[in-house]
């Protein structure tokens, strides 16, 4: 995630998001415009060192591995989310104009730990975060509780849903050339 500002909002913005199961990615990518890919997550824990991980194609794209603190109790915490989606024509063109949404999410943290950690991206052709440089990392967070979510602007930006297909389709989905192509695409001498 990235922390963006949207006209008086400021909030987290995803990259991408490996999730498990088509159903939480479809509702994700296109009612929410978080850029969610489906994938393998894993989270472990040994005392106060943890190490997860999001994997897709089987590559470990994202990695992280933090050393926490003493628990520091219960508490509330109100952040934003800040997404862009696009609607899309059956052949992956722009059906419209391009919306921002803004999501308050307020928890209620029953644990909170605070730590150090180091977090490590690597890239492939369907999922290029390698090229996204990791200069620092700031306090690394290990929190659980329960969360609930409400829009609160959802505006849609008129005139610009050709200009932002590009982004969005990158963002969203996998480039389908990347692959290996179908044989009637190949030539007879290419096997």
């Amino acid at each position: 995630m990235l922390n963006v500002r949207w006209r008086e909002f400021v909030g987290s913005y995803y990259l991408t998001l490996f999730i498990s199961g088509d159903m939480p990615v479809t509702i994700g990518r296109d009612l929410w415009g978080e850029p969610k890919k489906t994938g393998e997550c894993r989270l472990y824990r040994d005392a106060d060192d943890m190490y997860g991980y999001g994997a897709r194609n089987g590559v470990r794209g994202i990695q992280i591995e933090a050393r926490f603190g003493e628990e520091l109790g219960p508490r509330a915490v109100v952040s934003n989310s800040i997404e862009v989606g696009l609607p899309l024509t059956h052949n992956a063109g722009a059906a419209g104009d391009p919306w921002i949404s803004i999501d308050r999410i307020e928890r209620e943290l029953g644990a909170y730990r605070e730590g150090e950690g180091e977090l490590v991206l690597t890239g492939t052709p369907f999922d290029p975060l390698d090229e996204i440089p990791v200069l620092s990392t700031g306090l690394a967070r290990h929190y659980t509780g329960k969360s609930t979510l409400e829009t609160v602007l959802r505006e849609t930006i008129p005139g610009k849903g050709d200009e932002y297909l590009p982004f969005h389709l990158g963002r969203s989905f996998d480039k389908i050339n990347v692959g290996r192509s179908p044989m009637r695409e190949r030539s007879a001498d290419v096997r």
